[in-house]
């Protein structure tokens, strides 16, 4: 399994390559146009915006479709005979598109070609970006940012306003993001780092890792773990496939597992905590200087600290007040005990 996982390493680290060697095919300066929008499409290549720029400019890159494949200049234009490609700008919009003629192809899949964009836009402009069969790169962006994938990853840096991404087969980092975010996969983790808002991650395939977030934020997985790091807000997280571990939580945390423990602290409790696991133990530290209202259930109950609250920590219940009551604090796991400091 290691050298299978170290070969396509490399397979991937030399497409990675062959992708930033390639000369862009077509460059188009809009320099004087007023961009406001950006729609762009392509069925086979990534798609990347660089915002902040003063000066709009498309960089259109063509490859084979097949990475063993390296084309010609005229291999190139006649293969773009079977495709309509537009690169404009209308009322605003900056328009990138890359489809074929017909909607189904006959021919060789190692005949299609792969059709991407490199964008510099300004800062301030909306977004439609979709492909079927690359990845999406975006940064310093603000408006209403709409994108989507169905082959690929997404990389998203210093974004604001309105975002909302999806992607059938990649994994998505984000970073220093900023609003109404939405983001989801269906086949790789999510990375969210140094950013606040209402944050909504979910991802059927892959672990959650959260660092430095803000705000309100929900993290589903079915398929992994959950690592969430310095988090100040409402964290409602929850798998069906792994552990859940935190730290440094200050504000409301919402925990559930069905296939394993539970580890964490918090450093303060806004209104409440929930903790939940069907496999697992529940390990947490609680902030003994507040007042809080603990419901405990789990097979046993280990905490000195508790010994004073209630007596029944062998039978694994706990039911009392901690400095005359307050934040409510529940726990419940079905196959472990809970450990509390």
């Amino acid at each position: 399994m290691k050298i299978l996982n170290l070969f396509l390493a490399l397979v991937f680290s030399g497409s990675v390559a062959i992708a930033q060697n390639i000369e862009p095919y077509m460059v188009k300066d809009f320099s004087g146009q007023r961009i406001n929008r950006l729609d762009v499409s392509t069925s086979g290549g990534s798609i990347k915006v660089n915002g902040g720029a003063s000066t709009p400019k498309v960089k259109v890159f063509i490859r084979s479709n097949s990475w063993n494949t390296k084309l010609s200049e005229k291999e190139i234009r006649e293969r773009l005979e079977n495709y309509i490609l537009e690169v404009k700008v209308s009322n605003g919009t900056l328009i990138c598109s890359a489809k074929p003629k017909k909607e189904n192809f006959s021919w060789n899949n190692s005949n299609r070609l792969s059709i991407g964009f490199e964008i510099d836009s300004p800062e301030k402009v909306d977004t439609d970006l979709s492909t079927s069969g690359g990845s999406i790169t975006l940064s310093k962006l603000n408006g209403n940012l709409g994108f989507k994938t169905s082959g690929g990853s997404m990389n998203l840096e210093a974004l604001r306003g309105n975002i909302k991404g999806s992607t059938s087969g990649g994994s998505i980092k984000m970073n220093q993001l900023s609003g109404d975010i939405s983001l989801s996969t269906s086949g790789g983790s999510i990375t969210a780092d140094n950013s606040d808002g209402q944050i909504r991650l979910t991802t059927s395939g892959g672990s959650l890792n959260f660092s430095n977030l803000k705000g309100n934020i929900k993290g589903t997985t079915s398929g992994g773990s959950i690592r969430a790091n310095d988090i100040n807000g409402d964290l409602n997280i929850s798998t069906s496939g792994g552990s859940i571990k935190f730290a440094n939580v200050e504000g409301n945390i919402s925990g559930s597992t069905s296939g394993g423990g539970i580890e964490g602290n918090i450093v303060a409790i806004k209104d409440f905590v929930t903790l939940s696991t069907s496999a697992g133990s529940i390990r947490v530290d609680l902030p003994f200087n507040e007042g809080m209202d603990l419901d405990l259930k789990g097979n046993r109950v280990y905490s000195d600290k508790l010994a004073k609250v209630s007596n029944t920590l062998k039978e694994g219940k706990v039911n009392g007040r901690v400095n005359g009551g307050g934040k409510s604090v529940k726990m419940r796991t079905s196959a472990g005990s809970i450990y509390v400091d």
